[in-house]
């Protein structure tokens, strides 16, 4: 998050999925100037995507749009990907990829007893969206190292069209969110 807050300006706008990522970006990203930089819905999971595109074409050429998603939030719209790219979109998607539905994992994880956790229904392949965003003509790259992620949204953002950073996380990171941060071990 600290990557990404350093190189939002002053009228970019950040579209944040529903759920942890909205969590995240709400919590650790700083609103620069006041107004609606920053959208979000509870609920809807993959909406930022698309959403993320229909921004841009509100804001118009001067004004850059980001937008957050999950893994399991993207692979709901993926395929607006060519549209992006049909309607010359230059919109930077970064995918927080833990391989999970992280929120359901967490219910699991947090609330429920071991034998009772159903991995099957959060865990996912780890797949690499990066090489999806290229196949579809698009600017991609996977980062798993943090030292790579600000340069590689540098070269995101520079690129001059539809954009996707696909970064690997750990699932077991404890979100920003009370109830878990609790259990978690974390001070609320």
């Amino acid at each position: 998050m600290a990557e990404l807050d350093r190189r939002f300006v002053d009228d970019d706008v950040l579209v944040a999925d529903t759920g942890y990522m909205a969590a995240w970006s709400g919590t650790l990203i700083e609103q620069k100037t006041p107004g609606r930089n920053m959208l979000r819905a509870a609920g809807s999971l993959g909406w930022a995507f698309p959403a993320a595109l229909g921004a841009k074409l509100a804001v118009g050429e001067g004004r850059r749009v980001t937008c957050m998603v999950g893994d399991g939030g993207l692979g709901y719209h993926l395929t607006d990907m060519e549209t992006a790219l049909r309607l010359d979109l230059p919109v930077t998607t970064v995918v927080m990829n833990n391989a999970a539905f992280a929120f359901s994992y967490d219910v699991q994880r947090y609330l429920h007893d071991q034998s009772e956790r159903l991995l099957a229904a959060t865990d996912s392949l780890d797949l690499d969206f990066a090489a999806i965003a290229r196949a579809f003509g698009a600017f991609g790259e996977r980062v798993t190292d943090i030292a790579d992620l600000g340069p590689a949204l540098d070269r995101a953002r520079d690129a001059g069209r539809p954009a996707l950073i696909d970064v690997a996380v750990s699932k077991d990171a404890t979100p920003p969110v009370g109830r878990y941060a609790a259990a978690g071990g974390r001070e609320v």
